[in-house]
């Protein structure tokens, strides 16, 4: 899950739950009409946040529930009518429901995927810093292995002085 599905759910999960409208609101600007509202109806019909209000999405269409979710919450923030109707793609919605007092809150399900979404992150970055952290010790090992000569007569002319010197290096000595 990505993009504006998951903002949804985490702003379900940050406040535990919203008003229908602001869930409404985070809609995707990019598109128009009710496939603003897929992501949320996919949310609703995945069980992965719930509503105080859903409708049921098998009153008769023969459209799919997801389909019939996003007409459904699409038209939720269409203005009514002087007949106090709603009109979308030759549907006529005449409910008292108020997006502004309906809410959306988090399921289990949600919880749960967020939950496993932050802990595969805190794997990686776990496993990042310890792959790291490993890199630097075999460098700085292999180094000290390589950069030391086997015997105090092997050194170099440049580092001769500073190995041969050293009085640990010289107890090391072959």
């Amino acid at each position: 899950m990505r993009g504006i599905a998951k903002t949804i759910l985490k702003a379900v999960e940050k406040e535990g739950e919203i008003t229908l409208a602001k869930a409404l609101s985070l809609a995707s600007p990019k598109l128009s009409g009710h496939r603003r509202q897929y992501p949320l109806a996919l949310l609703l019909q995945e069980g992965y946040v719930g509503a105080t209000v859903h409708d049921d999405p098998s009153n008769g269409t023969d459209h799919s529930p997801e389909f019939h979710n996003a007409r459904f919450l699409h038209m939720l923030t269409l203005p009514k009518n002087e007949n106090g109707e709603t009109r979308y793609l030759g549907i006529r919605a005449t409910g008292s429901i108020d997006p502004d007092k309906d809410l959306v809150f988090i399921s289990a399900k949600g919880m749960l995927y967020l939950e496993e979404q932050s802990s595969k992150v805190k794997e990686r970055v776990y496993s990042f810093v310890v792959a790291v952290a490993v890199g630097i010790l075999v460098a700085a090992v292999s180094t000290w292995f390589i950069g030391k000569p086997a015997c105090p007569n092997q050194a170099s002319h440049g580092d001769a002085f500073s190995i041969a010197a050293s009085p640990s290096f010289q107890s090391r000595a072959c």
